[in-house]
């Protein structure tokens, strides 16, 4: 069955976790700074609309 294949998963190895966490920080950071881009446009055109 599928089931055997994905309990069978080989371990990540050191570099492989290494470069996923990477990769993670990045998006999180990538996310955070849209994020609070979003909020400083929306700041802006709320003072700008009064």
């Amino acid at each position: 069955t599928q089931m055997s294949i994905y309990k069978q998963e080989p371990v990540l190895s050191e570099q492989t976790s290494k470069s996923l966490r990477s990769l993670l920080k990045k998006s999180l950071i990538n996310i955070n700074i849209r994020y609070t881009l979003t909020i400083t446009n929306q700041n802006i055109l709320l003072s700008t609309a009064d």
